[in-house]
């Protein structure tokens, strides 16, 4: 999983050509951003967040579910705020690190919120992502 920013098929060919690169994709394989493939033995899935063609990263899909929670409505005016003042409009990435940081103040990062519960990947929000990485756990062999 990794963020198209400002250029989501830039991402994805950089992906691909890395994972070639890397023997863990074979060339002439499909891509494997937005599919499960099979190369060289192994399966490959990749996301590029936010979702298919679309610019942006992980954040732009947190503030998804942030916009359902109570606090919403402060970081909302914090950002217009912010934006009135500045004349820019406060990146998703700061944003959703307002949230993160309102709800654990001494934790930094989305994936370190996932990871303490101040995120919850089981939200709706997250649907596109799950979608794409279910199949391969799914699939995994029993430990």
């Amino acid at each position: 999983m990794l963020d198209a920013d400002n250029d989501y098929a830039g991402r994805v060919a950089s992906v691909t050509a890395q994972l070639q690169y890397a023997n863990i994709l074979a060339v002439g394989v499909a891509s494997p951003v937005a599919n499960i493939v099979m190369s060289n033995g192994r399966r490959i899935a990749v996301f590029v967040s936010p979702g298919v063609d679309q610019l942006g990263a992980i954040e732009s899909i947190v503030i998804n579910e942030i916009r359902q929670k109570q606090e919403w409505n402060c970081i909302d005016r914090l950002s217009n705020c912010v934006a009135e003042q500045s004349g820019d409009t406060p990146d998703p990435k700061s944003i959703a690190q307002i949230y993160v940081s309102l709800m654990s103040p001494r934790l930094c990062g989305v994936g370190r919120a996932f990871e303490a519960g101040v995120l919850d990947v089981f939200d709706p929000a997250y649907a596109p992502v799950r979608a794409i990485f279910q199949p391969l756990i799914s699939r995994l062999p029993a430990a």
